[in-house]
C-alpha cells in the first residue's frame, strides 16, 4: 500500500471509522443490486463527512456519484476531498453498462485522495480503476478492510472469479451425523427456530436444489413461506433446481399449493436429467407452475455438476441454495464447487441411517476439511454452524 500524505495523521486515525461506514451504507442494498455489487462510498475533506451514498438498485447510479451528488445538494464543494468506497471504482464503458466509468466523475470532481478497501475482481477493471487514478495525479490506497469488504460481496466476487453462482449448502443433522433415518425419515431433525432461519436464507438466493431422493423421501416445497416475513405476497420466489437422472418427480408433489398461511406461491422448476434420456418437455404435469427439462451430461458420480452450475448462471441465477441429500452435498464437496456450508445440528441421535455425505476421497486426519471464516450460534436447541471453504483471496497483487 502506498504511505498517506504527510501531515495526515489526524485522519490516518480515522480511515478505518470511515471505511466501516462506508461498508455500512453499501450492505442497505443488500438483495437490490445484483449482478453488480454492493458498493458504499463517503467524501470527508478536513476530516469532516461531507458526502455519502450508495449503488442502491440495479441501474442505478454508483455509489461515487452518488456521494458527489449528496455532498452538491449540501452546498459543499468535494474538490480536495478524500474518497472512502469499498470496491475498486469502474474504468470502462460498454453498450450493456448503466453508468460512465466512475473513475471519470472522480477526476472531474478534483478529489485529492481514494482509499479503496477491496479492488474489483471482474477483469475488467481490476486494477484499472487505480492505475487512471494514479494517471490523473490522485493519491490511492486499497486494502483497507479489505476482507470485510470481500465478504459482504461474496455472490458477485464468487460470479467474477469463478464464472458460477455462489454455492451455499444447507443440511439438518443428527448429533451422530445423519441426514435421515434408514427409513428416509428426515421430518423434523431441526427445531422451529432453525426451520424458521431456512426460510429467511431461501429468500436470499435465487434458486434452491435437491436431488431426487430428497424430492421423493420429503416432498418439500422449495418456496419461501414464513408468515413472520414482511410482504409475503410479492416475495420472489427461487427456482426450484431438481437433480433427477430420470427426469421423473412424484405424481402428488405439491408444484402448486397455499402455503400454511393459506398464501399462494409458486416459483418455476428445473428439472435436471440424463442427457440419453432424450426429450423430456413433453411431460405434463399438474398444477401452473412452468416446468422445465434439462439435458445434462452424466459424471463420474452422476449429472455433471460444472454443466448445471453453467446452465444456471447463463440463465442469470447468480446464488443457489444446495439443500441435499447425501449424494448430492457429496458431489458437490468432492468437486469443491462449493463456497458456503451452513449445518443446523440437533442434540438427538439415532444410530444409523443416511448421512450427511459419502467417501470424499479423504483417508488421514491430517487431509481433513476446514471451515474458515467459522461462526457458531444457538438456533432453538440445536447448534448452527456456518463456514467458507477458503479464505477470501487477496486482490492486492
Amino acid at each position: 500500500l502506498s504511505e498517506p500524505p504527510t501531515g495526515s495523521k489526524v485522519l490516518e486515525n480515522k480511515i478505518e471509522q470511515f471505511m466501516h461506514k462506508a461498508l455500512i451504507l453499501a450492505r442497505r442494498a443488500e438483495g437490490a443490486v445484483l449482478p453488480n455489487p454492493m458498493v458504499g462510498a463517503l467524501l470527508v475533506k478536513n476530516g469532516m463527512l461531507i458526502g455519502e451514498g450508495w449503488h442502491a438498485c440495479y441501474g442505478g447510479i454508483h455509489a461515487e456519484e452518488a456521494a458527489l451528488n449528496n455532498c452538491k445538494e449540501r452546498g459543499l464543494d468535494p474538490a480536495g476531498s478524500d474518497l472512502f468506497v469499498t470496491l475498486e471504482p469502474c474504468s470502462f464503458q460498454s453498450k450493456t453498462k448503466h453508468n460512465p466509468p466512475c473513475t471519470g466523475i472522480i477526476v472531474k470532481a478534483r478529489i485529492s485522495r481514494v482509499f479503496i478497501a477491496r479492488l474489483d475482481p471482474n477483469p475488467r477493471v481490476r486494477g484499472e480503476g487505480v492505475k487512471v487514478l494514479k494517471a490523473a495525479g490522485i493519491e490511492v490506497r486499497w486494502g483497507i478492510l479489505e476482507k470485510d469488504a470481500s465478504e459482504l460481496n461474496r455472490i458477485y466476487e464468487a460470479n467474477m472469479l469463478r464464472q458460477r453462482p455462489y454455492v451455499h449448502l444447507k443440511a439438518a443433522l443428527t448429533l451422530d451425523g445423519f441426514l435421515a433415518g434408514s427409513d428416509g425419515s428426515s421430518r423434523w431433525i431441526s427445531c422451529g427456530e432453525s426451520r424458521s432461519r431456512v426460510m429467511k436464507l431461501r429468500q436470499e438466493y435465487d434458486a434452491l436444489l435437491v436431488g431426487r431422493g430428497t424430492l421423493m423421501a420429503d416432498r418439500p416445497r422449495l418456496t419461501v413461506r414464513d408468515q413472520s416475513l414482511p410482504d409475503q405476497d410479492n416475495i420472489k420466489q427461487p427456482l426450484r433446481v431438481i437433480l433427477s437422472s430420470k427426469g421423473d418427480l412424484p405424481e402428488d408433489w405439491p408444484i402448486f399449493e397455499k402455503s400454511e398461511a393459506d398464501v399462494k406461491v409458486s416459483g418455476d422448476v428445473l428439472v435436471c436429467h440424463s442427457r440419453n434420456r432424450g426429450d423430456l418437455n413433453r411431460i405434463v404435469l399438474p398444477g401452473e407452475t412452468p416446468v422445465e427439462w434439462a439435458g445434462i451430461t452424466n459424471g463420474e458420480d452422476g449429472l455433471s455438476l460444472p454443466e448445471i452450475l453453467g446452465k444456471l448462471y447463463s440463465r442469470g441465477i447468480h446464488s443457489l441454495l444446495v439443500e441435499g441429500g447425501g449424494r448430492v452435498f457429496q458431489s458437490f464437496l468432492k468437486t469443491d464447487l462449493w463456497d458456503r456450508l451452513t449445518v443446523f445440528q440437533s442434540p438427538d441421535f439415532i444410530g444409523r441411517g443416511i448421512p450427511f455425505c459419502g467417501d470424499l476421497g479423504i483417508s488421514s486426519l491430517s487431509d481433513k476439511r476446514v471451515l474458515h471464516n467459522q461462526i457458531t450460534a444457538l438456533s432453538g436447541r440445536d447448534i448452527e454452524i456456518q463456514g467458507d471453504r477458503e479464505e477470501y483471496p487477496c486482490l492486492q497483487d
